[in-house]
């Protein structure tokens, strides 16, 4: 999934910033050329993106695997697999209240069915930028300077089906995105509750959002895991302490395990600076 987030870094600053690379628009095959190599950069730079996020995440999950004497560390280096076993790090999650044992089976093939749309609409959208005869003619009013430019209009035959087959295919993955991002929550929150109490939100967000997973997953690799329910706990008798309300739960007491927002709390636990998930860079 990574790779098609990264994808998207290249496309902008190209998209705002191509123009002053320069590139021959005067015919529909030049033009049509310069769209094929720009695409192709941009497929390319996000492949080398996503292959260093994965040897890092890769190095993250299989040092978790062995503090925690799990096997299989390889496949955290393996697209998709890995996907899988974070969900075997993480455990048990929730979903809407449900616990969920497997949750990384299901990222994973959730996952796979994202990537094979947003892999059938590359492949179309790089084979109608390629077609010269796709181009049409544009005159610049100021200058009368002519440009081609891919017109969507002139796709006829087969590949006329192909774009329509390409719209539908966006607009599923588009809707898919956000079932897969769901997973991807439940996934990761219940991850970082173990590896990351401290904020698991901000780690989850990271992971799930953005395409920070491997090196999020490197940086926390040497945290040990902990009971999040406990930690909470721990911390909140920490606060009535420090704030002179006593050690005593009161009506409040275990409390701290179902804060909505516990990322946002200002408090602070010991031990704040050795575990720090950054500290490596």
């Amino acid at each position: 999934m990574e790779f098609f987030d990264w994808l998207s870094v290249p496309q902008v600053f190209i998209q705002y910033f191509g123009n002053y690379f320069g590139g021959d628009l005067s015919t529909a095959q030049s033009a049509a050329a310069l769209i094929f190599k720009w695409n192709l950069i941009c497929v390319i730079v996000a492949a080398g993106l996503f292959l260093v996020g994965t040897v890092f995440g890769g190095i993250g999950l299989m040092t978790m695997a062995k503090r925690r004497g799990m096997k299989h560390g390889w496949m955290g280096f393996i697209p998709f697999l890995n996907t899988y076993y974070a969900g075997k790090m993480a455990g048990e999650s929730n979903v809407f209240g449900k616990k969920i044992k497997n949750i990384g089976l299901w990222c994973m093939l959730a996952e796979i069915a994202f990537v094979a749309l947003q892999t059938f609409a590359l492949v179309v959208s790089l084979l109608i930028a390629a077609n010269p005869a796709y181009y049409a003619a544009h005159t610049i009013e100021e200058t009368g300077a002519v440009y081609y430019a891919l017109d969507s209009g002139l796709i006829t035959g087969a590949m006329r089906k192909l774009a329509l087959a390409n719209d539908i295919v966006s607009v599923i993955a588009s809707i898919w995105w956000f079932v897969l991002l769901l997973l991807f929550f439940a996934l990761f929150f219940a991850l970082f509750r173990k590896y990351y109490a401290r904020s698991p939100f901000l780690m989850t967000f990271l992971c799930a959002v953005l395409p920070c997973r491997g090196f999020v997953l490197f940086a926390v690799r040497n945290n040990t895991p902990i009971d999040y329910n406990e930690y909470m706990r721990k911390r909140m008798e920490e606060e009535r302490r420090r704030y002179g309300q006593g050690g005593s739960d009161g009506m409040n007491g275990g409390s701290g395990s179902d804060s909505p927002f516990p990322d946002f709390d200002n408090s602070s636990a010991s031990g704040r600076d050795s575990d720090g998930p950054f500290s490596d860079f």
